[in-house]
């Protein structure tokens, strides 16, 4: 049953969707397996069971995700959904009485951070890939797997003369209307110099680099993480979380904040539909200030 739903949902849903469906799914379904129980049809006494195991190792947002996961999988299976039920809920409360803690938001990667991360690239292929991804995430706010799937054909020359980015499917925009990101001149520079020396070999702007040679293949996401961290530590950089994907775009949206740009405007950059989550990344940060 659940393997025929992951089937239809091709082509349905964007695959880090489907993704984290499976993820969610399987982890439910090897916690059933343990405790000698069936997985579907759900039970709420018995997701609720789930709930309290996972508050002891997990954190709330977690929590939180995978109930909503298992909860569309069943509402699409056309099955009952418990996560909604009183059971289910109430062990969620408790679980975030008793763990419960405002999420920690990813440390900005502002410009007084940016700038000594750059001065670690150096003019070798990895270096000019790593100076291209750190300034292209820092400037489009791009989450990062958004990032790494731009290509060089996204670079669009408008009616006016100028040159956009061409952002063609995100978070928030799951059916790819798109929508075009304005980037410093000098940077679309790099880009077109990077496309000169990837010389055809990859379409991916932020591709895999094999034996320092570019490949036709997007960088994975993960590596973003990890590269950050190798830059951070490159510049000896001392931070008390480390920087991480997340960090573009809270760190872009900071400086354009302390610039002066009204919100209405950094929410349209950045892709967020809502005031309240914009604030979410900002309020940690501007608040300490």
């Amino acid at each position: 049953m659940i393997g025929e739903l992951f089937e239809r949902f091709d082509g349905a849903y964007a695959e880090n969707t489907i993704r984290a469906y499976r993820s969610d799914f399987n982890d439910y379904a090897g916690w059933c397996d343990k405790q000698g129980l069936a997985a579907l049809p759900p039970n709420g006494a018995q997701l609720a069971n789930y709930v309290t195991d996972m508050a002891s190792r997990l954190c709330i947002a977690t929590i939180q995700r995978r109930l909503a996961s298992l909860g569309s999988l069943f509402r699409l299976l056309e099955l009952n959904d418990p996560t909604k039920g009183a059971d289910c809920q109430l062990a969620f409360k408790r679980a975030r009485r008793r763990y419960g803690a405002p999420p920690k938001q990813a440390t900005p990667l502002t410009r007084e951070l940016l700038e000594p991360l750059l001065d670690t690239c150096d003019n070798s292929v990895v270096g000019r890939r790593d100076r291209i991804m750190l300034r292209l995430g820092y400037h489009s706010l791009r989450r990062r797997s958004e990032l790494v799937a731009f290509r060089f054909d996204d670079l669009i020359q408008t009616p006016a003369g100028t040159v956009r980015l061409h952002l063609r499917r995100s978070k928030t925009d799951q059916f790819g209307q798109g929508k075009q990101l304005a980037l410093p001149a000098d940077l679309i520079d790099q880009i077109s110099q990077w496309r000169q020396t990837v010389n055809g070999r990859s379409d991916f702007i932020v591709c895999t680099l094999v034996n320092q040679q570019p490949v036709n293949r997007p960088l994975e996401p993960a590596r973003v993480n990890q590269i950050l961290r190798q830059r951070q530590a490159m510049a000896g950089i001392k931070l008390a979380k480390p920087l991480s994907g997340h960090s573009f775009r809270v760190g872009g949206a900071l400086d354009l904040l302390r610039q002066g740009m009204p919100l209405e405007k950094i929410m349209l950059k950045g892709g967020w539909k809502s005031e309240s989550t914009a604030l979410r990344y900002l309020r940690e940060w501007v608040d300490e200030e």
